[in-house]
């Protein structure tokens, strides 16, 4: 199972900013204050920019920091159970 096939990036658009607070956190030395006022976190052009140049640079940790709640029940059950689709007769 993919995690695309369950999220978007739709679904974390909410949390993208959290997403910069915890990169931009693992490389300063800056408090609360200089983080929240850093145009890769404040600004949406500069943070999408950043965010793109680490996950060109395959630093996809960063990304540990962003989060989606998702009802299960909207995903298909051979998504969630691939085996399911090998193994008909048997119970999930």
């Amino acid at each position: 199972m993919l995690v695309t096939q369950i999220f978007s990036l739709e679904d974390f658009k909410d949390t993208i900013p959290f997403t910069a607070i915890g990169a931009r956190t693992c490389y300063s030395s800056g408090d609360l204050d200089y983080l929240l006022d850093d145009p890769r976190v404040v600004s949406t052009q500069e943070r999408a920019k950043f965010l793109s140049k680490l996950g060109n640079y395959k630093h996809f940790s960063v990304f540990a920091h962003s989060f989606a709640y998702k009802d299960l029940i909207e995903v298909d059950e051979a998504i969630l159970n691939p085996a399911s689709s090998l193994f008909p007769d048997r119970p999930a």
